[in-house]
């Protein structure tokens, strides 16, 4: 049997099993940690955004009450002055104009008499005459005698910025309608809210009425005007049973799929709602992949460098033990060699000690004539 074969043949198939029983180590490593990540990505994301809508919540709700405030106020006095003269006072418009500091976020004021003209805005005094008796706020007020009404985003017929109005009617004495007092509230202010949070690429944040009508939304963009969205997934939830909750949809107002968070406000019949696309989610969780990978591929690469290396001294060792064996069987030869040169030797002193004696013999013989010859 060859034992040297058959050991180098078990050395290799040692060293091959234990480098396949690390790569399968390293490679179910690698796997278990992407796996656990990514779903660790998702539970973070989601606990993100489910703060970031609460948070979002409590901003509407403070903007919307302490603009009611300030719009009460001013509905109150201008009841009480008229519309008309009201309108047509400076002093009255500088009045006007300073309550834009006191709103809690950037905006406007206006004025609006009971056809819809607008008489008075914080801008500039006097105003252009503009009619905005088709904005949604204006019949519901008039016609249906709502006293505080929240409208959609618009874009500015003036200003031409994104904002969304939060108006209040205005009673003559005998309580007919005399016009509407509102805020224009500048959405620019979410924008820095959504900078702030750092959610991630295209993330949003909106504010919507229960029945699909969209308040605000950051980013915002022309083609979310005057769309209605009541048909949207997150407008067919029960609100009263799950108030508060999270999911992931395509239907959405950009038909990207998202992960969707949303807060029904407590008392109003609005929605703050905070989203981030899936893919931006798994792009962060594919960053992180990356690097889970070159460690593994540093780890593989370190196991391929110590395999040629131990494949190397096994080499080493397999030359060094041919050559031993090759000088043994070169001994053996030789030794061989010595042992036939012995019983040549041995097979000639012996036919040359028989080829002797007989000699010898006769000489003795010989002698021991001569030696009794003597003798007598």
């Amino acid at each position: 049997m060859n034992f040297g074969c058959a050991y180098q043949i078990s050395s290799k198939s040692h060293l091959r099993g234990i480098l396949i029983l690390l790569f399968i180590l390293v490679g179910s490593a690698w796997w278990y940690a992407a796996k656990t990540d990514y779903e660790h990505t998702f539970e973070r994301t989601q606990k993100e955004l489910q703060q970031t809508t609460f948070s979002l919540e409590e901003r509407v709700k403070r903007t919307i009450s302490a603009t009611e405030l300030i719009l009460a106020h001013l509905a109150e006095r201008i009841e009480e002055q008229g519309v008309e003269a009201y309108a047509s006072s400076r002093q009255e418009w500088e009045r006007f104009r300073a309550y834009t500091g006191a709103l809690p976020d950037m905006g406007s004021l206006w004025l609006l008499d009971k056809t819809g003209d607008c008489l008075l805005g914080s801008p500039e005094f006097p105003i252009r005459k503009v009619n905005f008796s088709a904005r949604e706020y204006f019949k519901p007020q008039r016609d249906q005698g709502i006293l505080t009404y929240v409208g959609p985003v618009v874009k500015g017929r003036i200003v031409k910025k994104y904002s969304f109005t939060i108006s209040r009617r205005i009673n003559g004495r005998d309580g007919s309608f005399q016009g509407i007092v509102l805020a224009a509230i500048d959405t620019d202010d979410f924008t820095n809210f959504l900078r702030n949070i750092s959610l991630g690429e295209d993330a949003s944040v909106s504010v919507w009425r229960t029945d699909g009508t969209l308040i605000l939304r950051q980013p915002m963009e022309d083609r979310f005007l005057e769309a209605s969205y009541g048909h949207l997934r997150l407008f067919k939830l029960s609100l009263s049973e799950h108030p508060s909750d999270t999911f992931m949809s395509n239907d959405t107002v950009d038909g990207i799929k998202r992960l969707v968070s949303y807060k029904k406000m407590d008392g109003m019949p609005l929605i703050a709602v905070t989203t981030i696309p899936v893919q931006t989610i798994k792009q962060l969780w594919l960053g992180r992949v990356e690097r889970y990978s070159l460690i593994a591929a540093l780890a593989l690469l370190a196991l391929l460098i110590l395999s040629w290396l131990v494949q190397k001294s096994v080499a080493r060792e397999e030359q060094a033990r041919l050559a031993l064996e090759e000088n043994q069987k070169e001994l053996q030869k030789y030794n061989a060699k010595l042992q036939e040169s012995n019983q040549a030797l041995q097979d000639f002193a012996s036919i040359a000690s028989h080829d002797l004696q007989e000699p010898l013999r006769k000489v003795s013989t010989f002698g021991n004539m001569l030696h009794l010859s003597a003798a007598t």
